[in-house]
């Protein structure tokens, strides 16, 4: 008997295998993505730690995370994972577009023991301009849907009836389980367009490279090498989520591909 069995009402054995494929794409998916992010980290910020690399580590963790809990059929503590992953992609995406006193100013926050005085994700939401250049979708209409899609992942992380699951078995657990793995693929899709932006930053590091050590050069030319490597995968990848996921093009997508403007005076 598998673990999520005890929610659905009537098992059906098409639709297992079909949830069973996605699930086993999207683990092979990371089990790869975990390998290019580890041979592409590099000395490349002006930080202490790297805000970049290490909320892109955090966000596939995270990820993983969704996925094997939905694998177990616990859609309600997947669901609370959705708006830690958005976020993790704010900050990851911020570092990218940022110059490098904004770097620093969100690296000490990101890393602070203290919750005071934090900047938050909603922060950077409010702090940003997206150069939409001469799209047919706006700046506005960009930054409201993606509040509006944070707003709706904040709910699911509270104790009410939208975000629990019910402990009991259900006729529509499929509808809700491939629900979830949809928005997963989403955000998954979102994550390999911001890591495609870090291998970028890899050929133009915010560290003037002759200032790094021979040892923190090797790292780089490393991460640089591993980067050209895999740079023409990831279209690849996101392919292959589209045919096998369903993931379609949506205004998330767009404005992650699209360059952040960051006013840090407007940061707290």
């Amino acid at each position: 008997m598998r673990t999520r069995d005890r929610f659905i009402e009537n098992i059906n054995e098409n639709e297992e295998n079909l949830l069973t494929q996605r699930i086993n794409h999207i683990r092979k998916q990371i089990k790869k993505l975990y390998k290019h992010l580890h041979n592409t980290c590099a000395i490349i910020e002006p930080c202490e730690f790297m805000l970049i690399w290490g909320t892109l580590q955090r966000c596939l963790i995270c990820i993983e995370s969704c996925v094997s809990l939905v694998s177990n059929g616990y859609i309600g503590s997947a669901n609370a994972l959705l708006r830690q992953i958005y976020e993790f992609l704010v900050w990851a995406k911020s570092g990218i577009d940022s110059d490098n006193a904004t770097l620093e100013k969100l690296n000490a926050s990101f890393y602070k023991d203290n919750l005071s005085h934090r900047i938050s994700a909603t922060d950077i939401l409010k702090a940003i301009k997206i150069d939409t250049d001469e799209d047919s979708c706006c700046e506005t209409e960009l930054k409201t849907n993606g509040k509006q899609m944070y707003h709706n992942y904040s709910l699911l992380t509270h104790a009410s009836n939208i975000s629990q699951q019910t402990p009991y078995k259900q006729e529509n657990f499929y509808i809700l389980l491939n629900s979830c793995l949809n928005e997963i693929c989403l955000l998954f899709d979102v994550f390999l367009i911001v890591f495609s932006q870090y291998l970028d930053v890899l050929d133009n590091p915010f560290l003037d490279k002759n200032n790094l050590s021979e040892k923190e050069q090797g790292y780089l030319w490393v991460a640089r090498v591993h980067a050209g490597e895999i740079k023409y995968q990831l279209p690849l990848y996101r392919r292959e989520m589209s045919l096998k996921q369903n993931v379609c093009g949506t205004f998330l997508q767009s404005s992650f591909i699209k360059k952040w403007h960051l006013d840090k005076d407007k940061l707290h």
